[in-house]
């Protein structure tokens, strides 16, 4: 009977050696995101909704442009040449689209594994550092082009100062979360939200 008890006794700690191993096995957790999934597809809906309602000022432009152009002498056909204004709208507002998305894609990527903390507002939906940068250099730009019928409103140094100082400002909003790290890490947080700013450029 004793000795039964002590097989039992030593068969304990090799059990729990097991399933220590069974869960190191186990795949890591993902990343938990900063800023919910359903923020960014609103984000980007939005700025869709905005560059297609500057659709109008964009075809002025190139209307303009190719009228201030040598080639408006090979277009002797008014249809045609509307149409060629078109279809180039249309495919630029189709590349801004891709170019959108995988700028936001970046600014995901970032929020999940660069810095992570969440911001709440009156209790509501968390928002992560990078979707508060990527939110205002994109949406307010976009909303500026449409009120005021500016079609390139980026080529404006007035454009540059302003997404630095978001990429500036937005870490504040965060300051209790990075307030007591090293500054190496303070510094990769700067950083990260100037370049993601400076990179609004193309979105």
């Amino acid at each position: 009977m004793n000795a039964k008890v002590q097989e039992v006794d030593l068969g304990l700690p090799r059990m729990e050696r097991i399933r220590g191993r069974a869960r190191s096995d186990e795949p890591a957790a993902p990343p938990v995101e900063a800023t919910p999934r359903r923020w960014w597809v609103l984000l980007y809906v939005l700025s869709i909704a905005l560059v297609a309602a500057s659709a109008p000022t964009l075809r002025s432009e190139v209307q303009q442009r190719l009228a201030e152009s040598a080639a408006r002498d090979k277009v002797t056909d008014p249809g045609l040449a509307d149409l060629a204004v078109n279809i180039g709208v249309l495919v630029a507002v189709l590349i801004f689209m891709l170019v959108l998305a995988l700028y936001l894609s970046l600014a995901a990527t970032m929020d999940r594994h660069i810095f992570r903390p969440r911001l709440r507002v009156n209790g509501h939906s968390p928002f992560g550092l990078f979707f508060v940068v990527a939110a205002c250099c994109t949406v307010p730009v976009h909303a500026v082009s449409t009120t005021l019928a500016i079609a390139a409103p980026k080529d404006t140094p007035l454009f540059f100062a302003y997404v630095i100082a978001v990429g500036l400002a937005a870490p504040w909003l965060f300051r209790k979360h990075w307030i007591d790290i090293p500054r190496s890490k303070k510094a990769i947080v700067f950083s990260s939200s100037v370049l993601l700013a400076a990179a609004s450029y193309v979105a």
